[in-house]
């Protein structure tokens, strides 16, 4: 059932109403460097992309000005498909984008741009195009229809949204920045926690003497009964699993862990696969432990790692994943912060891997590994505080996740009630907007403070 219009609105279609005009089919031997710049999809979105150009005599309809609306029928969802108000100068139009012209005396142009923007799942949903592209015909963009109110409540209903969505996309901006500085957290934390900046005062508090040396992994210098050694003199196995299992997968039964399985530096197993392992040793050597290192040893996600926390009960390694069992299962947890830190063990696997020209580790890359331990009870300190530290950086990524879903669909929810003539209304969100704004300052200020 149509929704009911909002007195004196009137709904029409897109042909009767607007001229559209499609791009020209440039051909690569008509670019040249002097000329107009040409406007492809890329150049709506990405205000840095190159132009190519044009000085041969095109048909005017396709030239475009400052201020024309265009419309992207080709394109990505999300990104360049879609409506646009052309910034720049005069400039060619390249197909695959509508030239939009309507009556100024009907029309506001920026309404006609969120008016029709508001359709584009409806476009999306009767789109044809390949993996994450979308394709409207005009005709089918023709018969789509307007929701359209009298010029002058379309020019305030503008002027409402230029206010409002303004300082959604500066929440949206600011909370964009928090998570870099959380990651610097983060890395500052890690590599505090492997010099031992990180327990200076607890060493102050509890040893008499806290004159650093120099250890021989590098210059760095570590506190003097901190004692260094090769992850492969402290394992009792380092390995990898096994090429071929493919076909040994099942529906179910033991657990098989690959590298996405470890992609976020921890081992998520909602998407684990199942295998039924061969017999004999080749099964058994690569079978996991409680206290085991995972290390991704191949594919874009290599160096990344995890420490196996809980009994998994049977559960296997793939080919891409390296497997690191420490004698002294006690160590394990500050050999884990040690291969997180970049500036540490992260840091020489990553070289490692690119060095090799491809991202690739090998079993004595793992082996090679130098880390300075400190005493028990120190590394039990060290833990204990970057628990805590890591904590607040989880839970304001949380808060900021959060925000970012919410100041989302509260634009969304803006636009809606806009286009339902509903505008008054939208001083709930407004309201809401306000207390989001609040609370993303408090959070800004708490990363910055964690530097």
């Amino acid at each position: 059932m149509t929704q009911q219009l909002p007195d004196g609105w009137i709904e029409v279609e897109i042909g009767h109403c607007l001229k559209l005009t499609n791009g020209y089919p440039f051909k690569p031997a008509q670019w040249s460097r002097e000329g107009l710049p040409i406007i492809r999809i890329q150049n709506l979105n990405n205000p840095a992309a190159p132009f190519n150009r044009c000085d041969e005599k095109i048909p005017d309809k396709v030239r475009v000005r400052k201020g024309d609306l265009l419309f992207a029928w080709s394109g990505t969802p999300g990104t360049s498909f879609g409506a646009h108000i052309w910034e720049g100068g005069d400039a060619w139009l390249n197909q695959h984008i509508f030239k939009v012209e309507y009556a100024p005396s009907q029309f506001d142009k920026t309404f006609l741009r969120h008016a029709i923007n508001m359709n584009l799942n409806e476009y999306i949903a009767d789109a044809h195009g390949g993996a994450g592209l979308a394709h409207i015909t005009k005709g089918r963009f023709e018969a789509s229809t307007l929701r359209v109110p009298p010029i002058q409540e379309q020019r305030r209903i503008v002027a409402k949204l230029n206010s409002v969505l303004a300082r959604v996309i500066a929440c949206q901006q600011r909370l964009e920045k928090i998570p870099t500085l959380v990651t610097r957290f983060r890395e500052t934390v890690l590599s505090a926690a492997c010099s031992g900046r990180l327990t200076q005062s607890w060493r102050c508090q509890t040893h008499s003497s806290t004159t650093p040396q120099t250890a021989d992994l590098s210059d760095e210098t570590f506190p003097p009964d901190w004692q260094t050694k090769t992850l492969g003199s402290m394992s009792t196995l380092v390995t990898s699993g096994s090429r071929g299992w493919a076909r040994f997968y099942a529906t179910a039964g033991p657990k098989f862990i690959r590298a996405q399985n470890i992609s976020g530096d921890c081992l998520n197993l909602d998407d684990v696969a199942f295998v039924s392992p061969p017999g004999g040793t080749e099964g058994l050597r690569t079978r996991v432990q409680r206290y085991d290192l995972l290390v991704t040893i191949t594919g874009a996600n290599v160096g990344k790692t995890a420490l196996v926390e809980e009994e998994l009960g049977d559960a296997y390694v793939s080919q891409h994943v390296g497997l690191i069992r420490l004698g002294d299962k006690e160590l394990s947890g500050f050999a884990f912060l040690w291969l997180l830190s970049r500036a540490h063990g992260r840091g020489e696997l990553l070289e490692a891997a690119y060095g090799q020209g491809k991202p690739g580790l090998n079993l004595n890359n793992l082996r090679n590994i130098e880390i300075a331990f400190p005493p028990a009870e120190e590394q039990g300190e060290i833990l204990r505080i970057v628990k805590k530290l890591l904590g607040l950086a989880d839970r304001l990524e949380a808060r900021v996740t959060t925000a970012q879903k919410r100041v989302g669909s509260l634009r969304q929810s803006v636009l809606s009630r806009a286009f339902r003539g509903d505008l008054v209304q939208t001083d709930e969100e407004i309201a809401e907007l306000k207390t989001y704004e609040s609370d993303i300052s408090g959070m800004t200020l708490a990363a910055a403070r964690m530097r």
